[in-house]
């Protein structure tokens, strides 16, 4: 039955293009004309995500910086204005002091730091001569994507905007976004593609293993990160039937919350279910203004009961995955060679394993940064018979940091998080009458939902999946600042620096 609906819908794709086209020009009308900083940073995010890694389109420099080594992405000019008009429009504004920004922001520096001597440390493999060369190209391309950008991201989300609107649009506009990704996820899972053609996306063959599947990937072409993006999303959607009062406005966030829902079940990501099924009890009972306990518990299942009733078969979906776990390692080899999409939790453990290995020969300051390294090490494993499993990276981001980039560099990373996270649930317990407060709850429980996914996964050193992530924890930095200073009697149409 939800295929037939599917497939009814099919002719509305022609309305994709066009309807796409209206919807960047008003985000750009919006961000360079109004200079709306809530628009640009939401653009930014779909810019990373859709134009520069899914489409693979660059602005290439002959002669002087190789297309190989990125050479410049269109999100980089945006990056660069939101940079310069932040800067510009902060002379005049009264600073709040937030003791926590300055210290995320200290330790984002060091962390940048520490991903920088690990640029300079970067070597591939050439695998048909079997020789491995160092490459400072490739570091530093590395470098620039996985954290030099999202940091600069983080240092402008976190200055935060001139009022409580602002904060209410962003929402408004990521969750627009969110609903933009789940209909050309479906678009592109469904119907004819016609909507974007991304660079890479018929070169694949983890493509068309996907496809065989019956995965969700999205933009992302990679069903693990684009669950990633919905446990991020979707506390957003629940807490805006709370946040927006108008009915109009409910409506809309309730079909946003079911259409990514949907998407969520259909990527079958088990590291992502575990993400969210971490964010529910935060979202129950985190204090959200003058929501009641039984309200929340009554909203979760009446969302539940209504998504389930439209989509039959759903739960099978779940369980479908979470059943894979009970698969070995040696039946995963053999499907794998049967052409077969597997993986088990034995797998994982082994490669595991494996990884922390590697990250042992190097603990403190890594191997070098790229992801290259451990295909580098995994290769010749397997040569030598030690190795069973082949993948390009160690399957959970941590680890691949403390491979990449030495344990500082971890230990460095979670502080930063713990300081952002805690700050912010301190300020939601003590200030929850606060207009803002469910804002500051959703996205903080985004972040905590993503950073449980890709203890699996390696979605953080993937630029364009971390890159909301990244927005996020700086809102919530500056969300944290602006609610105390209000609340100690500060004035309220103040940034927050």
């Amino acid at each position: 039955m939800l295929k037939e609906i599917i497939y009814a819908l099919a002719p509305l794709q022609f309305f994709l293009r066009p309807a796409t086209i209206l919807l960047l020009l008003w985000a750009i009308w919006l961000t360079f004309i109004k200079k709306d900083k809530a628009m640009g940073l939401a653009l930014y995010v779909g810019l990373v995500i859709i134009v520069d890694a899914y489409m693979g389109a660059v602005i290439p420099l002959s002669g002087v910086i190789n297309v190989a080594y990125g050479s410049i992405r269109y999100s980089d000019f945006l990056l660069l204005w939101l940079l310069l008009t932040d800067s510009y429009q902060r002379r005049s504004d009264i600073n709040v002091s937030n003791t926590h920004r300055k210290q995320m922001l200290g330790l984002a520096l060091v962390l940048s730091l520490l991903f920088l001597y690990a640029a300079f440390r970067t070597y591939t493999i050439d695998y048909e001569a079997r020789e491995v060369s160092h490459s400072l190209g490739h570091g530093l391309r590395n470098y620039r994507l996985t954290i030099l950008k999202p940091i600069l991201s983080l240092y402008i989300a976190s200055t935060g905007f001139r009022n409580s609107e602002d904060y209410k649009k962003f929402l408004i506009y990521l969750l627009i976004l969110g609903i933009f990704f789940s209909v050309a996820s479906v678009e592109l899972k469904f119907f004819d593609r016609l909507f974007l053609k991304g660079a890479t996306y018929d070169k694949l063959k983890f493509w068309q293993t996907l496809r065989r599947s019956g995965r969700i990937a999205g933009f992302f072409l990679n069903p693990n990160n684009m669950g990633n993006l919905c446990v991020v999303l979707l506390p957003l959607y629940i807490l805006g039937l709370k946040i927006f009062r108008r009915v109009s406005r409910k409506i809309f966030v309730f079909l946003g919350l079911l259409a990514l829902l949907f998407v969520f079940l259909l990527t079958e990501s088990r590291g992502s279910f575990f993400g969210f099924f971490v964010t529910i009890p935060l979202l129950i009972f985190l204090p959200v203004s003058d929501m009641k306990l039984s309200h929340k518990i009554g909203t979760a299942i009446i969302t539940i009961l209504v998504f389930f009733s439209f989509m039959p078969g759903a739960f099978e979906k779940v369980t479908k995955r979470l059943d894979r776990l009970n698969v070995d390692g040696q039946q995963m080899i053999e499907e794998s060679l049967d052409g077969n999409e597997t993986d088990s939790l034995e797998s994982r453990v082994d490669i595991w394993k494996d990884g922390l290995k590697i990250a042992m020969t190097s603990p403190i300051f890594g191997i070098g940064l790229g992801g290259s390294n451990f295909v580098v090490e995994n290769y010749f494993a397997k040569q030598r018979g030690t190795s069973t499993i082949e993948v390009d990276h160690a399957h959970s981001s941590y680890l691949n940091m403390f491979i990449q980039t030495g344990i500082i560099a971890v230990i460095v990373f979670l502080i930063i998080n713990m300081i952002v996270v805690i700050s912010a649930i301190k300020t939601v317990i003590r200030v929850r009458s606060h207009e803002l407060s469910p804002i500051l709850v959703a996205c903080s429980t985004g972040i905590v939902g993503y950073l449980v996914c890709i203890i699996s996964q390696n979605s953080l050193l993937v630029w364009d999946v971390s890159t909301l992530y990244w927005v996020l924890l700086g809102i919530v930095c500056a969300l944290t600042g602006r609610i105390k200073h209000e609340d100690s009697g500060g004035e309220k149409n103040t940034i927050d620096s």
